[in-house]
This record gives C-alpha cells, structure tokens and sequence, in this order.
C-alpha cells in the first residue's frame, strides 16, 4: 500500500475591497471622513449619507439619480441645492452641473474608463486628465513613465483642454 500526499491547502480567494471601503491617507485639505458607506457584502445595499436620509439604493447608478433628484433638484421646480450636505461634506457650487459632477466623489461609481488602458473614472474631466499620459509629449516630459503611448495622430490630436 503506498501513502498518498497529504491533500494540500487552499487559501481563499483574495479580492480587492470594492472602492467604497478603501480610503486614501487624508490629506491637509481634505480631513473630511470617508465619503461612502463600507459595503459589507457585494449586494449590500449603498446608503445615502446626505443630511437626514435614511434612503438606500441597490447600485451606484440608483444612488447618483436619488441624490440630483431628490436633494440637488433643479431651478426650474423651485428646489435647487448648491450644497453637498453627504456626511457634513459643505462643499458649495455656482451651478447644478458643478455640484452633480462633485457628488461622483461620494459613490462608488466609473463610468468613464480609457480606451487605452481600461483604468476608470468617476467624472469625465479625470478621464480627460488621465489620457494625457498616453501621449508622445507627455513620455517627453516624464522620461521614466511606464504609461502605454498611443501612436494614433487622431488620439494625439484631439483637444486636451
């Protein structure tokens, strides 16, 4: 009879903590407390934290419509907030579009990912920023990126305002 090898271990799966639990070090501006709810499980529901709301939604998308609708509101019916009042954030905006684009901060929500190397983004002016460092002139500038750089004229052409 021959022994048979000892059955081996498996260790569980890691996973990456979804974004909403994973905070960066604060820094001197930004001592403000995490801005999303820990998500304890991946169909936790996300809760919203503005000024006395109990409300939750199932997914970043149903969080970010509840809250231009039911707290940032519109001029035209008379209810518009310019405010973030998520967990005592006070940021304050001139304009509806302003305070919607700052409210993608608080939820775990990237819509806008790059085409280039799949990374995602919670608001278009980050996307904008980020693909600049696949460009020939910024590989000039930082000789030591690691970035992928995308030979397209059309990609290199299109405005970077």
């Amino acid at each position: 009879m021959s022994a048979s090898p000892p059955p081996q271990r498996q260790s569980p799966p890691r996973s990456t903590p979804p974004a909403s639990t994973v905070s960066p070090e604060p820094t001197k501006q930004d001592q403000s407390p995490p801005s999303a709810p820990p998500k304890e499980e991946a169909n936790a529901l996300l809760r919203c934290q503005w000024e006395a709301c109990t409300t939750e939604c199932p997914d970043g998308d149903q969080l970010y419509l509840h809250l231009c609708n039911s707290h940032i509101g519109r001029k035209s019916t008379n209810n518009l907030c310019l405010t973030c009042r998520w967990n005592n954030c006070g940021t304050s905006c001139s304009k509806r579009d302003h305070i919607t684009s700052h409210l993608r901060v608080h939820i775990p929500l990237k819509p806008h990912i790059c085409e280039v190397c799949d990374k995602s983004f919670k608001r278009p002016q980050d996307l904008k920023k980020h693909e600049k460092i696949h460009t020939e002139e910024h590989h000039a500038q930082h000789k030591h990126s690691k970035a992928v750089t995308v030979v397209d004229p059309s990609f290199n052409a299109r405005p970077q305002s």
